[in-house]
């Protein structure tokens, strides 16, 4: 059963670029950044198999509501019991779609559903992956709180890109789908 019925998930086709070159995240600088991504080079990193990207798009309109790129790897977080390196999922880019913006009910509530529906196929595409990784830009304070809300905290130094600074952020993969789960039941 969909948690989401009103949504589905795909991988980036060759029939999706068109819809995906109208998608749009906003105008701040990095909403921009993350646009020129989806729009330049996703589908070329997903021929090459360096990452993986998603579509959320509404069922009834087609209309694309969320993007997100994913790939594996390992960082030097230590494991409870190990002290080795972990399997990260890595979240390296994401955006929702600008007409989700603002503070009504159904906007808000449609980006956790996407949120949560990109995540929920990463844990399961992934399952040993313990942590989940992603970056965000300093300046994007409302990006910064609302991944807080998935159990992300601030980890590591901050990296400079393209003239920006970006916080990164990493998630114990167990604790994002608690956290999920309890959005969903209580819905």
């Amino acid at each position: 059963m969909d948690a989401y019925p009103g949504l589905a998930i795909t991988l980036l086709s060759f029939v999706d670029q068109e819809d995906v070159l109208r998608f749009s995240c906003g105008d701040e600088p990095w909403s921009a950044l993350i646009d020129r991504y989806f729009h330049e080079d996703a589908f070329e990193q997903q021929l090459g198999g360096a990452a993986t990207t998603y579509v959320v798009r509404d069922r009834a309109t087609s209309a694309v509501k969320a993007l997100g790129t994913l790939a594996l790897g390992s960082v030097s977080w230590p494991k409870p019991s190990s002290g080795s390196k972990s399997v990260a999922v890595i979240f390296a880019y994401f955006g929702l779609s600008r007409a989700l913006r603002g503070t009504t009910t159904d906007g808000v509530k449609t980006s956790f559903a996407c949120t949560d529906t990109v995540l929920t196929e990463a844990i399961d595409l992934w399952p040993d992956a313990d942590l989940i990784c992603l970056s965000v830009d300093d300046e994007n304070t409302t990006a910064i709180g609302f991944w807080s809300t998935y159990g992300f905290v601030e980890w590591g130094k901050r990296r400079e890109e393209e003239g920006r600074t970006y916080v990164r952020m990493v998630a114990e993969a167990k604790k994002v789908l608690a956290i999920i789960e309890a959005r969903r039941a209580a819905a």
